[in-house]
Parts: structure tokens; C-alpha cells; sequence
């Protein structure tokens, strides 16, 4: 029979395992990231899943949740069709690539959203998908990538929103404001959404 350093030495190893897993399958899902905007993405991405409170690290899950998150993160690897979809739409490109398996209507709708309460025009909306998915509009980006897309410009808005509502914009936000200030932007989406009858 273990001894109780034994089980807690390989309880702690245990967890370790899925910390290691959980970064290296969110680095492979991520791509379009950046080193330093990979660990922000994926606080948000567990707060979300887990439907509870901001989080400063992944250590401060339980092995249940850890579970969880791993199977988030694969079932958003794996990309499964939707019920009743009857084919892969597909767009060919000037190059002539062509890309399959296109941003649904429903994240279109929401990075054009996000757009819009950014602010940005279209110059600057084609440079910011040009540089992260060689994409010139939401319409040309494929499921993965919109939903890279949606949780990154979330981030931006959230930051862009809160120097807006500060005398001096040029004063820095923390991202732990930046995190806390999401869900405000993810209500407006949501009012967005139903005075558009979504």
C-alpha cells in the first residue's frame, strides 16, 4: 500500500503531466498567437469553459477541471461538422488554394462585430488578418481560425474600451483588467445580438 508522500508525490506529478499536456496542445491550437499572448488566451479560454471567475494560472485548478480543459482543447482541435451539415463550404483563393471548412455565419457575424466596436476600418482590419492568417475579410477565414480570431479580439476590445473611458488613454491597463473587463464586452455582443433578431 502507498504511504501518503507516496500518493501526494503522485498526485503532484500527476497534475504536472496534464499542466505540460494542456500547454503544449493549447501552443499547437494556437497558433496565431504570440509566446507572451498564449498564456493570457488560455486563462480565458479555462475561465469560459469552466464558467467560473478569472484565474491567474492553471495551477489553481482541480484535476477534474484540468480534465476538462484537455477535452475543451481537443474538441476544438479536432473541428467536428456540424449535425446536418451536408458539405464542407470552400473558397478559392487569388493563388489558387483553395480553403474548406469556412468560418460559420454566426462568428463572421460576431469578428464583425468585434470589428465595429473596435473601430477600425477596413485597411486596418485587413492588415491585422493579413498578418495573423493571410486572410484579407472574416469571410475568408476558416473555422479555426475565427475561432482564434473571436477570443483575441475580445482581449483587444476589452483594453481598447477601458483607456477609452480613461481621461488620459495613454495610461496603461493591466490585463488583469483587460480579463475582468470581458464579460462586459461579451454582454454588449449579446445585446448586439438580439436587437439583431440572432
Amino acid at each position: 500500500m502507498s504511504s501518503q508522500p507516496q500518493r501526494k508525490a503522485e498526485k503532484k506529478e500527476d497534475r504536472k503531466r496534464r499542466y505540460a499536456a494542456i500547454k503544449i496542445k493549447w501552443k499547437h491550437l494556437r497558433t496565431d498567437l504570440s509566446a507572451s499572448e498564449l498564456r493570457e488566451a488560455l486563462l480565458e479560454f479555462c475561465a469560459g469553459e469552466l464558467k467560473i471567475a478569472p484565474i491567474g494560472s492553471i495551477t489553481e485548478l482541480t484535476i477534474p477541471q484540468l480534465n476538462k480543459i484537455l477535452a475543451a482543447i481537443d474538441r476544438e482541435t479536432a473541428q467536428p461538422r456540424l449535425p446536418g451539415q451536408p458539405s464542407t463550404p470552400s473558397i478559392e483563393l487569388e493563388n489558387g488554394a483553395v480553403v474548406t471548412n469556412l468560418a460559420s455565419e454566426e462568428q463572421r457575424w460576431m469578428i464583425e462585430q468585434l470589428f465595429d466596436m473596435a473601430r477600425w476600418n477596413e485597411i486596418a482590419i485587413e492588415r491585422f488578418l493579413t498578418e495573423r492568417w493571410k486572410r484579407k475579410t472574416p469571410a475568408m477565414l476558416t473555422q479555426r481560425q475565427a475561432k482564434a480570431c473571436i477570443p483575441t479580439l475580445l482581449y483587444l476590445v476589452a483594453g481598447t474600451d477601458l483607456r477609452r473611458g480613461r481621461a488620459d488613454n495613454q495610461i496603461p491597463v493591466t490585463k488583469d483588467q483587460i480579463r475582468r473587463h470581458m464579460p462586459e464586452i461579451k454582454a454588449r455582443l449579446a445585446r448586439r445580438a438580439s436587437d439583431a433578431g440572432r
